[in-house]
């Protein structure tokens, strides 16, 4: 399992393949990805309205496996997207990252949502 991070910045992708990136211990065929979020209050009091697009990466490359989730305002709403459309082949030490956008232009994306997500290759 790997987790995304939350965003540092409005509209921004955010990456980085450098850092958090799961090296392929075998060859495989990347079969899913899943990522399931939940909204929260915790640091800063309310729950704004936005997406957030998820995006697997192959050697720091698009790969065509995606998904995205828009939340509402509701505090502790759950949400989930998944991709098991879209396989692609994955090479022994190939380095597989996710990179996480948020939907927010305009520097106020102190929405807080927890996200888990789950890449399977086999």
């Amino acid at each position: 399992m790997y987790v995304a991070p939350n965003s540092v910045g409005g509209g921004l992708a955010q990456f980085y393949p450098q850092l958090v990136f799961l090296a392929a211990p075998t060859a495989c065929t990347m079969r899913s990805l899943a990522v399931n979020a939940v909204t929260t209050t915790e640091q800063y009091g309310s729950v704004v309205a936005d997406s957030n697009s998820f995006l697997v990466l192959k050697n720091e490359q698009p790969t065509s496996m995606t998904c995205s989730i828009s939340n509402n305002t509701s505090v502790g709403a759950t949400y989930s997207c998944s991709d098991s459309t879209h396989t692609f082949a994955v090479a022994q030490g190939d380095r597989i990252a996710i990179e996480f956008t948020d939907g927010f232009t305009d520097g106020s994306e102190y929405n807080i949502i927890i996200f888990g997500t789950t890449l399977v290759c086999n």
